[in-house]
């Protein structure tokens, strides 16, 4: 939402920013904290006249507290590729600029759908998104991430499983075989290959030994907004780079 605001020409109305707020725009702005769990002291010190939050079960308490405080509070909900563009539409109310938001949104679709129809042009490949863990998550086809895969040309692994973000096990996996894992990372590409060869199970897929491996750095691949057209053509660029010519 803070990218969106940026993406806006509107950065001079924000007053604080999460830490993982990062657009050189913003820099010299005070942090509250995390996304999920901001300080409310923070919050009200800045004085602002609208927050900004997710919709979830952890800002209930900060959101009656703020609003007992005369602090408006938003709360947003992104999902999936269709809450991106709705989230657009927000903020355009929201600061009162419908016809930029309307712009930056059609900006934004022209770009997915240019990348989805190059997509086309490629055998698709299986794609597991990799959230390391154990069990390991993957995206389902409800998320932006799952959807972004199908855009850039990729077909999600277990985009048969109706969960947003799935528990799958390894054995799972390596009895799928898919054709190429994708990992949010700030690692470079020689420490992913090797934390995953040196991994039992996960060095014993196809993808693994044969170099099929994107990264992509989390702060670009896990932040469904305004960007999401470079976040499609990122992926659809390293499909075609490691799929593309067979």
């Amino acid at each position: 939402m803070t990218d969106a605001i940026v993406a806006l020409n509107a950065a001079d109305r924000l007053v604080g920013r999460t830490r993982y707020d990062t657009a050189p725009e913003i820099a010299d702005l005070p942090s509250v904290g995390g996304g999920l769990d901001p300080s409310l002291e923070a919050l009200i010190a800045l004085e602002p006249d609208l927050v900004i939050g997710w919709e979830s079960a952890q800002y209930r308490g900060l959101r009656s507290r703020l609003e007992a405080g005369g602090i408006a509070f938003h709360a947003t909900s992104i999902e999936d590729t269709t809450g991106v563009f709705r989230s657009l539409d927000e903020l355009g109310s929201l600061l009162d600029l419908p016809d930029r938001a309307a712009v930056l949104a059609a900006e934004v679709r022209e770009s997915l759908v240019a990348i989805s129809v190059a997509g086309l042009r490629h055998p698709k490949p299986t794609v597991f998104y990799a959230l390391l863990g154990d069990p390991p998550r993957t995206a389902g086809r409800r998320t932006f991430i799952g959807q972004v895969i199908e855009i850039a040309g990729g077909a999600p692994a277990f985009g048969e499983l109706h969960e947003g973000w799935p528990e799958v096990s390894l054995e799972a996996v390596l009895a799928a075989q898919p054709d190429i894992l994708v990992v949010p990372t700030d690692a470079t590409m020689i420490e992913v290959e090797r934390a995953f060869s040196e991994q039992p199970g996960w060095r014993d897929l196809d993808a693994v030994r044969e170099g099929r491996i994107v990264v992509i750095p989390t702060d670009l691949l896990n932040r469904p907004g305004p960007h999401l057209g470079t976040v499609a053509r990122t992926l659809h660029d390293a499909l075609v780079d490691v799929w593309g010519a067979r």
